[in-house]
Formats: C-alpha cells, sequence, structure tokens
C-alpha cells in the first residue's frame, strides 16, 4: 500500500489502536531502529501517554 496513508490512519484511529508504523518503499527491511522507519501514534490511544517527549515518533490528529 503507498499512497493511502491518511485513510490508514484514520482505520487506525476508529478502531483505537495505538498507531502504524512504516518504511519508505525504497528502504531494504531491516531489523533494529533506521531512519526509514516512521511510526505515527494515535493521539487519542492510552498507549500515548501526555507529557512524555519521543523525539523519534510523530503524532497526527484523527
Amino acid at each position: 500500500m503507498t499512497d493511502d496513508g491518511p485513510t490508514v490512519f484514520a482505520h487506525v484511529c476508529r478502531m483505537e489502536l495505538e498507531g502504524v508504523v512504516s518504511k519508505r518503499v525504497d528502504a531494504p527491511y531491516r531489523s533494529g531502529l533506521s531512519k526509514t522507519w516512521l511510526k505515527v501514534k494515535n493521539p487519542a490511544s492510552e498507549a500515548v501517554r501526555p507529557g512524555v517527549i519521543l523525539s523519534a515518533f510523530h503524532s497526527f490528529h484523527c
């Protein structure tokens, strides 16, 4: 799935999931931390705690 990120994230929010993890389509799969992976958290999720700064993660509104 490539060009439908906002729709996927809207479904994540509706399903009350924590978020979604994606990677660049041109990047090979490698385990561990990488700049090619992006985790977008659902700000309404109980797993997202107020006051915690996660510089490597992004939060978007549903």
